[in-house]
């Protein structure tokens, strides 16, 4: 737009530049998400991402620590992240900023509360929009059964007797005793650049021992003189409610963002594998 200042007065003038930087402002913020006003955890064009951390991997051993337990009825707080992607934008000349994600901060742009987070079963957390923030986000996660140990595994004719550290009947329905032979050696490198020598463990059989208070099992049908390694897995069914996101239309079908419902489920959780424990038929 060619202007001619000196046949314009000062409300022409300011009018005609308003109608040049108003298409440029339009580029700085594209989509809803970020106008004027708070942000919607739930709008269709908030790009949030919630991140329960309900394991830990140990690269040196190559197996996982289950950070979401029971507690023996306290409650399970596994660490929460919630991150935004904010989209990249142009600036007036064209040029483009490209998009970030922002780590938010607890407290300032949300709260969140744990619920049903003491028993095994599924829990959730909800998660509200805080100062320059609104809106409401649910996550769920399960409460396992914790590990158990295997104390002993000895040897019988083709046979393994197997005992164990039992759990209270508040986390278990009872265990999984599983048989492996192992195979050979691999190396495998992980994410920090180094290399770890791990085993190779073949599945052989299993055997489910029902009730909480077991602590043994005979495990028969093996080969004779033959080594082998033993885990023992404990599982409990759970039942319950608890909060989870869905999607949200209009009337004309279209995507326009998420919503909290609450879901009922019933389910049979399973907690981490003990480690494996060597014994040797007879």
């Amino acid at each position: 737009m060619q202007l001619t200042m000196k046949k314009m007065g000062a409300a022409a003038i300011a009018a005609a530049l308003a109608l040049c930087v108003a298409p440029a402002m339009a580029m700085l913020t594209p989509g809803t998400a970020h106008a004027a006003g708070k942000t919607n955890f739930n709008s269709s064009d908030t790009h949030i991402n919630v991140e329960i951390y309900t394991a830990k991997y140990d690269v040196k051993k190559g197996t996982s620590k289950d950070l979401a337990a029971y507690k023996g009825g306290k409650q399970v707080k596994p660490k929460v992240e919630v991150t935004e992607f904010q989209p990249g934008s142009y600036d007036a000349d064209g040029n483009y900023t490209p998009g970030k994600t922002v780590k938010l901060k607890k407290g300032k742009d949300y709260t969140i509360a744990y619920k049903n987070n003491k028993n095994v079963g599924h829990a959730y957390v909800v998660i509200k929009g805080k100062g320059k923030y609104k809106g409401t986000i649910a996550r769920d996660f399960d409460i396992s059964p914790k590990a158990t140990k295997v104390t002993k595994v000895k040897g019988a004719k083709k046979a393994l007797k197997v005992s164990w550290k039992k759990l209270s009947a508040k986390q278990a329905d009872g265990y999984i005793v599983s048989v492996y032979t192992r195979g050979g050696k691999y190396t495998e490198t992980e994410d920090n650049g180094k290399k770890y020598t791990r085993y190779r463990y073949n599945f052989e059989k299993s055997q489910v021992v029902k009730g909480a208070s077991a602590a043994t099992a005979t495990v028969k049908g093996l080969k004779a003189k033959t080594k082998y390694y033993v885990t023992v897995t404990p599982y409990k069914a759970a039942t319950g409610s608890y909060m989870d996101m869905v999607s949200k239309y209009n009337s004309k079908d279209e995507y326009v963002g998420t919503r909290v419902v609450t879901r009922g489920d019933a389910d049979t959780l399973y907690g981490y594998s003990s480690d494996y424990k060597a014994g040797k038929t007879k």
